[in-house]
């Protein structure tokens, strides 16, 4: 079987979306019941997997948790000093270099207002 080059599979669309974006034509639409209801289910899916064993490994976790923190803390120093650079939103720069997946940050960008093709661009080439 032959594989597809990346550039056919993801950078194409997402220079697309880019374009159509910037064009102001929206692509990125859900329904609002969905888009409401998506955290509720993530709260859920993460409570279901803590039980009593967890209150053992509390300390090592809260520990793990502040790096975590503390690495997002340079992750948004990062993005505001892109946006001072690039001219774009601040919250749509911090947003395009989060931790997570493409589709769920377009998403996110989409939810609140910002810079969804940028944001998915922006994604897609700092991998």
């Amino acid at each position: 079987m032959t594989r597809w080059p990346r550039w056919r599979t993801v950078y194409c669309p997402s220079c697309a979306a880019l374009v159509t974006g910037l064009a102001g034509h929206h692509l990125l639409r859900r329904p609002e019941l969905m888009m409401r209801t998506d955290p509720l289910f993530v709260v859920i899916a993460l409570g279901t997997c803590f039980g009593p064993a967890f209150l053992d490994t509390a300390p090592r976790y809260m520990a793990g948790a502040a790096r975590c923190s503390f690495l997002m803390l340079l992750v948004a120093a990062f993005g505001l000093g892109l946006s001072h650079w690039l001219g774009i939103h601040p919250c749509t720069a911090i947003l395009t270099f989060s931790p997570g997946g493409i589709a769920k940050m377009s998403l996110t960008a989409k939810t609140l207002h910002m810079g969804a093709p940028i944001v998915t661009a922006l994604h897609v080439f700092s991998c």
